[in-house]
């Protein structure tokens, strides 16, 4: 709950920051129930020598209706404490590996908040790119906001993982 409530996180996740316990509930049952359907991944990270939850990764047909999915929608957050160590650029390339890979998927997109310059520089490193602006594609506090939207393609992802490091 804390990671929900913690207004920087928020911010920069691009939700509104929650006290609900109860509509927090709601919502991860709702997501576990998809996800036991195959119609929606959602892994949580966790250190290898400890069980505390540390972030999560989702990932979701965009366009269900065709089969199979080829484009796919990637969300993430890392509660606070834990930003700058790596954790999230390592569970991102595990699932990176898996949808373009593993998978069928011939493209993953990520909505990233215009502020988030975090999250943008993660998704160059792992090989994403700003494909424009969104306008008005969220509502937060009352407010619409603008999104950037960032995408990778299968073919970009195999010749990047194919590529030596330099």
């Amino acid at each position: 709950m804390a990671m929900w409530s913690d207004p920087e996180f928020a911010q920069a996740a691009g939700i509104e920051a929650t006290t609900d316990l109860d509509a927090l509930t709601r919502s991860l049952a709702h997501f576990a129930h998809l996800n036991r359907h195959g119609l929606y991944y959602k892994w949580t990270i966790r250190r290898r020598d400890g069980n505390s939850f540390l972030g999560e990764v989702e990932l979701y047909p965009l366009k269900p209706q065709t089969d199979p999915w080829l484009e796919w929608g990637l969300g993430y957050s890392m509660a606070r404490e834990h930003w700058g160590q790596g954790l999230m650029r390592e569970a991102l390339e595990r699932v990176l590996r898996f949808a373009l890979i593993e998978s069928q998927a011939l493209r993953i997109r990520a909505d990233v908040g215009s502020k988030n310059e975090r999250s943008k520089a993660l998704l160059r490193k792992l090989g994403f790119r700003c494909e424009g602006i969104q306008e008005s594609k969220n509502f937060l506090y009352g407010r619409a906001v603008d999104m950037e939207l960032w995408a990778i393609s299968r073919v970009r992802y195999q010749l990047q993982v194919s590529q030596p490091p330099t």
